[in-house]
């Protein structure tokens, strides 16, 4: 039975594959403009009880 090359520790990793050289400007432009990052910070229990609340009174 032959065991695979990286089993016997022969086999070098490959190689990172390379930065992407726009992937800054996209980051940027993510953390400006997204509503994760724009919108005023909530509590996660608030958001929590207006699911509660829509769920006890659903729309008709």
């Amino acid at each position: 039975m032959r065991l695979p090359a990286c089993v016997g520790g022969h086999q070098e990793p490959p190689l990172p594959p390379p930065p992407d050289p726009g992937a800054d400007d996209e980051w940027e432009l993510y953390l400006a403009t997204s509503a994760d990052t724009t919108d005023p910070a909530t509590h996660p229990a608030e958001a929590e009880v207006r699911r509660m609340a829509a769920e006890r009174d659903p729309p008709l």
